[in-house]
């Protein structure tokens, strides 16, 4: 097979849309992260509004590892303009959902915001989109998807529209919380925290240091990577199984994935750790990365012993996190998909999510149409508070039979 297709639009047929030619000029499709796909990357991800998950130092690692492993074939769509400079890039990969063949974004459900990287000032509407997805397919031969299944896509990101999201889309289930930072990390949380909190919070300090000394470090800075990953699996995978909860993180390809991800390299570094020790002893751990002006929270553990866990180490460390980027001038954090008690407490506020769809064949509709019936069911279920107890209840009853078969 051929390692990349391209599409000259400048000689397209007449049943081209005038608005797309009048735009992109060409269509390419490449099958690895070849020179010229890390060329364009590199030139938008510094220009696009995107956030680290689109970025190289975040998605390249994923691939060769998560992505791999879930036997994803990753493919790149580049459109370029009439002067061959790149416009856009989607990093997306073909997935088996039984008997369908789907183009979804790299990055999975790790990837808590994805989209485009289109070069800033141009307004792609849902006919360009269309054309373009459409031409990408044609070039892809034997491997051309049933579907586009484009999932977990923010609105706007930095201020600027997420123009995919108008491509026949539908509200996700998930939502993400953010808040806007301040260049005072007192001033922030005096703004989000009442005093009868803070001086709860302070009171836990004090406490959790009466074990130990309480210090806040990074790999970077401590050279103790590994103890700090060693730290982290240890935790989530404790608190996931006191919670009958099957995740990712015993597998190996996780961990080869955050390992890889948290080592600077030329494209910078994707995954940045957090540590919390009292003593000796990593109590809390966070994950996370920062891309132009933006922090996301990616996952975090702690030490559930009781006599450490009632001290609230992830929320201490999770206050030595942001007054950190309040520092650096960091102007938004989030902390992901899902709702929690502390993401209610540090950000607020809500970031609406849109899940985009395009079939290409009779199969492609049929699939979309089941996974977009599963969705809007997963999304009244997730607003019925007790609807969603009672699911989250029946899956912990469930799954320790299924984990024992």
């Amino acid at each position: 097979m051929a390692r990349g297709a391209t599409l000259d639009l400048r000689k397209a047929s007449t049943e081209t849309p005038p608005s797309k030619a009048a735009l992109v000029a060409r269509v390419d499709v490449h099958w690895d992260a070849n020179p010229a796909v890390l060329e364009t990357w590199a030139k938008l991800e510094t220009i696009a509004p995107c956030s680290i998950y689109q970025t190289r130092a975040w998605l390249l690692p994923w691939t060769e590892t998560l992505g791999r492993k879930a036997g994803l074939k990753p493919f790149y769509v580049i459109a370029r303009g009439t002067a061959d400079e790149p416009l856009a890039l989607l990093c997306l990969g073909l997935r088996r959902a039984g008997p369908f063949k789907i183009a979804a974004f790299l990055g999975g459900k790790d990837s808590n915001f994805n989209m485009p990287l289109v070069q800033p000032g141009l307004s792609f509407g849902p006919e360009i989109w269309r054309a373009l997805l459409l031409d990408a397919a044609g070039l892809m031969g034997q491997d051309r998807p049933c579907a586009f299944f484009l999932l977990n896509q923010p609105a706007e990101w930095s201020g600027q529209t997420n123009s995919l999201t108008q491509l026949t889309a539908q509200s996700s289930p998930n939502v993400a919380f953010g808040t806007k930072l301040t260049p005072s990390a007192e001033a922030f949380f005096a703004g989000k925290l009442s005093k009868a909190t803070r001086k709860k919070l302070r009171q836990k300090e004090a406490r959790l240091a009466a074990r130990g000394a309480l210090t806040y470090r990074t790999p970077a800075a401590c050279n103790e990577k590994a103890a700090i990953l060693d730290a982290f699996f240890a935790q989530k995978t404790s608190r996931f199984r006191a919670q009958n909860i099957v995740s990712g993180f015993d597998d190996p390809a996780m961990r080869r994935f955050i390992e890889t991800a948290s080592m600077p390299d030329p494209h910078g570094t994707g995954i940045e750790l957090h540590a919390l020790y009292s003593g000796g002893r990593i109590v809390a751990v966070y994950g996370g990365g920062t891309h132009r002006g933006c922090w996301s929270g990616m996952f975090n553990s702690f030490d559930a012993s009781h006599d450490v866990a009632r001290s609230s180490p992830g929320d201490l460390l999770l206050m030595a996190v942001m007054a950190k980027q309040c520092a650096a001038g960091t102007k938004h954090f989030d902390l992901g998909i899902g709702e929690a008690r502390y993401k209610a407490m540090f950000c607020g506020d809500v970031i609406p999510l849109f899940d985009s769809f395009l079939a290409l064949t009779p199969m492609g509709r049929l699939f979309l149409l089941i996974e977009a019936l599963a969705l809007r069911t997963k999304s009244g279920i997730k607003s019925h508070r007790a609807l969603f107890y009672l699911a989250r209840r029946l899956r912990a009853l469930w799954l320790p039979r299924k984990m024992s078969a």
